[in-house]
């Protein structure tokens, strides 16, 4: 099989399951919001958005440098480095876990978004370690070019489960489901879920996924890995991992920060819930871009090694076109019918949110157009030029925020949120050029690389 047809079958199957995946997800939102008060669904979003940005220090940039390790050792052959960081890294995620989730919990005391949500704070902090475990472990899968394994447990069976633990939970939230049961003289309770019961449900389908996917690390498993004696390189490990870890924290922020802000800002709960929704579905057309991503960035780790720019500027000038393909269907859809989209899907107040999905979504595409010029860097050991575009980003970001959220609401925070996109992959596309000499925007498709290797 060529590379680009390779390129393509992993991107494509990676896409259906990145759509898969959102899909389901964005099904069990849907039921959620229906189920829920919107103050409920506000401070279960909340809490969603404070485990995202926890969970960052906790794996520090260590799925990164897990793929880049693992594919390295899989195209050398020399697994002893692989499993020594695949050893040291669950061992600092499982305590760095459980560290900060009890020093969360001890903070919540102080912290007047946190106190009165107690028990929806204590099971969201119980998943920290579980997710970053499961970045690891899916991060070697990924670096063994077992992509699809790397991804479906998190991507694709967890929300399946979400969703299939909210229908049953409150299944009058589901018309077909309230007249299935009836059919068979079941009479249900009301659509009425709490953010605790919710964030339970959550919790539960963590673990679920975390196990499928340690079984599928066992199997995926060469012998080579299984029989190689450790090697602890911590220093270099370190070394790359603290501007793996900063750039990547960053870069989650940058996602995460305005539904925070909303919420240190006192904005209402009901508004910050519709942000969140909004966010997620502007997340729609990101799929195009994240499963060109996790299939590219083991390629981009073995082109490094090998020393071929040739071929990280044809799977970069790939990426870019598939990614920008996927995306602009949803960046029009978005512009066009945003705000009658989310008032069918969620509730009828959601439709206000119409305008700052299609900034949202514009956003989106010009990060697409850009390509994967992060990716590249990080693939390649540039992290801090990464770390540096991201801090960019989020300082600018963070700054239009404050400005912008106590004036204009949502449209502030969305307007906010994409210079946060804009501006490091403006940067991001520069470093790639001084670096590596790759094109990583849509404009270098067919571009031909000449001068000296890697």
């Amino acid at each position: 099989m060529s590379e680009r047809r390779a390129i393509l079958r992993g991107a494509s199957v990676s896409l259906v399951l990145q759509v898969a995946g959102l899909g389901l997800g964005y099904l069990g939102t849907a039921v959620l919001v229906r189920a829920m008060r919107p103050a409920e669904f506000g401070v279960y979003g909340f809490m969603l958005s404070l485990v995202t940005v926890l969970v960052l220090p906790a794996q520090f940039g260590v799925p990164t440098l897990v793929i880049r390790e693992t594919a390295a050792g899989r195209q050398t052959g020399d697994y002893a480095a692989a499993k020594g960081l695949l050893l040291r890294s669950n061992q600092f995620a499982l305590a760095a876990g459980l560290l900060l989730g009890l020093g969360t919990l001890a903070l919540a005391a102080f912290l007047p978004m946190l106190r009165p949500n107690l028990p929806v704070l204590i099971l969201a902090l119980a998943t920290l370690p579980l997710l970053a475990l499961t970045a690891i472990r899916g991060a070697a899968l990924r670096g063994l070019g077992q992509v699809i394994a790397g991804q479906w447990p998190d991507v694709a069976l967890k929300p399946a489960l979400v969703l299939v633990f909210v229908a049953l939970a409150t299944p009058a939230a589901v018309p077909k489901l309230t007249a299935l049961c009836l059919l068979f003289g079941v009479v249900l309770p009301p659509a009425a879920m709490s953010s605790t019961l919710a964030m339970a449900l959550n919790l539960i389908a963590t673990a679920i996924a975390f196990l499928v996917g340690l079984v599928l690390l066992w199997r995926a498993m060469p012998d080579e890995l299984r029989r190689a004696s450790p090697r602890f390189d911590s220093r270099r490990w370190i070394a790359s991992a603290i501007p793996l870890g900063v750039g990547g924290g960053i870069a989650v922020l940058n996602v995460q920060i305005a539904v925070l802000l909303m919420g240190a800002l006192s904005r209402p709960p009901e508004e910050i819930g519709i942000y969140r929704v909004v966010a997620q579905t502007a997340m729609l057309a990101a799929l195009g871009y994240t499963a060109v991503i996790a299939t590219l960035s083991p390629r981009f780790a073995a082109a490094q090694v090998a020393g071929d720019r040739a071929g990280l500027q044809r799977a970069a000038s790939l990426g870019a076109v598939l990614s920008t393909a996927v995306c602009l269907p949803f960046a029009l859809f978005f512009l066009a019918f945003g705000g009658p989209f989310l008032g069918l899907v969620f509730r009828p107040e959601a439709a206000v949110g119409g305008p700052t999905l299609a900034v949202l979504g514009l956003a989106h595409l010009f990060n697409a157009a850009m390509g994967c010029s992060a990716a590249m860097l990080n693939m390649s050991g540039h992290e801090r030029d990464f770390t540096i575009s991201c801090a960019v980003g989020l300082v600018l970001q963070t700054v239009l925020a404050l400005a912008l959220i106590p004036a204009f609401g949502l449209m502030g925070a969305a307007i906010a949120s994409a210079v946060g996109v804009v501006a490091p992959n403006l940067l991001l596309w520069r470093y790639a050029h001084l670096r590596l000499g790759v094109e990583s925007a849509i404009w270098g498709w067919g571009r031909k690389i000449s001068g000296p290797p890697l």
